[in-house]
Order: structure tokens, then sequence, then C-alpha cells
């Protein structure tokens, strides 16, 4: 999530900046029978690759989880497995929904181009919707595609919801002083050098869950940047509809 830091006297003129330059509006989003559908359908067995693949839509939220079938996966995945991989990942994503994907988290590799098992991610991206006044952000633990290297097996998540675009419903803005004033006192109630950050974009939900809108939403996060080397490290993090 791309965090912004702000201090709390600042937080009503960030949150009424969005008006001026967005419309409020949320997505009907697919049901997990119409992704089905949509996998079966001759868009996904277009998608050229190297790599044998088995593509399952979760029941409860319509996300994709793909199997890919390598051989070496018990000991290597090389930069060109990871290549093909990102290939189809991020090709199924644009045919579920056309958005802008960007990477976040890439695995190191070594001069062989084999690449580091330190992690269990090896490769991330976010997403971010295009609208007539701009790019919009999807926060949220889902709008990612992620790729994992577990117990000798590579798979990827896509949690990527398919919207309707023909039945985006136009919404009306909540009262931004509420919603700011339940922050700010968050912020009172903690010691004084408390971090304030702050996201907005549409809310997209983990694989685990159902959603039947994508809408927009605030994010916030409050912890201490930096704590005694022996305190529990503690953070507030919650997320506000925008929109009615």
């Amino acid at each position: 999530m791309n965090w912004t830091e702000l201090k709390g006297e600042n937080l009503l003129d960030w949150m009424y900046g969005f008006p001026k330059k967005v419309l409020p509006g949320a997505y009907r989003l697919a049901t997990p029978t119409e992704v089905q559908s949509l996998v079966r359908s001759s868009q996904f067995k277009g998608i050229r690759s190297q790599v044998r693949y088995r593509a399952g839509v979760r029941p409860d939220s319509g996300a994709l989880e793909i199997d890919f079938d390598l051989p070496a996966a018990e000991e290597i995945v090389t930069t060109g497995d990871i290549d093909r991989i990102q290939q189809v990942a991020l090709g199924m994503a644009r045919i579920v929904d056309s958005r802008l994907y960007g990477p976040v988290q890439v695995a190191e590799r070594d001069e062989r181009g084999v690449l580091s098992r330190q992690r269990a991610v090896i490769y991330e991206a976010s997403s971010r919707i295009e609208e007539g006044l701009g790019e919009i952000d999807v926060i949220g633990p889902g709008g990612r595609v992620t790729v994992y290297w577990i117990s000798n097996r590579v798979t990827a998540d896509l949690t990527i919801r398919r919207r309707q675009p023909a039945e985006m419903k136009p919404r009306s803005w909540r009262d931004f002083r509420e919603i700011g004033g339940m922050v700010l006192r968050e912020l009172q109630n903690g010691p004084p050098d408390l971090r304030l950050r702050v996201a907005f974009g549409y809310f997209e939900a983990s694989k685990y869950d159902a959603q039947d809108w994508l809408r927009m939403a605030f994010a916030f996060s409050i912890d201490l940047p930096i704590a005694p080397a022996d305190a529990p490290r503690s953070s507030v993090l919650f997320v506000e509809a925008a929109t009615d």
C-alpha cells in the first residue's frame, strides 16, 4: 500500500482534496460463477506461455489460484521461469480486470539468475484503476498479483475481482469530519510521538472474503515508528468507507 505520512492537523485538508479530483462511485463486481465462465472462455485459452499451469476460482471471493508445473521447483526457480510465470499471471489479471499493474516486490537473484529462497514471495504486483480524472490505487489486502515458492511448489494468487463498468453506481461522499475525528481521537489518546500514515483508493478485500462492490475508502495506520528494543511494537490499522 502506498502510505503517505501526515501530521494530525493536516488530515482533514488531505481528505478534502479528493472531492476536487475524484468522482465518487462504486463498481459492481462479478460473481465467482461469472469469473469461472471467464476462465473457461477462449480469452484464457489464448494466453501463450511455456509454463504449464492449472487455474482455479475460489467459490467465496472469485479470486484466482494458479498452480504452476515446474519440474525443477524442488531445487531452483530461474530468471526465465519467473519471467514466464509473471507473463501468465499478469496476462490472466488483465483479462479478469483491465487495470494498471506494477511490481512492488521481486525476489533477489544470484549471478546465475537463480531466485533466492529466503522469501516465500518471489513476485508481487499492485494495481491501479484508470478513470477520467486520473489513476486511483487499489488498497487493502486485495488488488494484487502474488507469486509464491513454498514447499517445492510455485503458485500465484490473483486477488483481482472483475468490475462491471456498465454497472458503476454514483455515490456521495461521507462526512470527512466524522471520519477524521475518529482518527484524531486515536492520536490524542496515545503518546505524542505517534506516527500517522494514510492512503486512499478502491478497497479490495482478501481472497478469502466475498465482496459485491468495489468502493472508495480511506486507510489509516497509527504506530510508534521507533520503540524501545524491549517493548512490543504496537499499531492500529483501520479502513473507513469514503462514500455512502
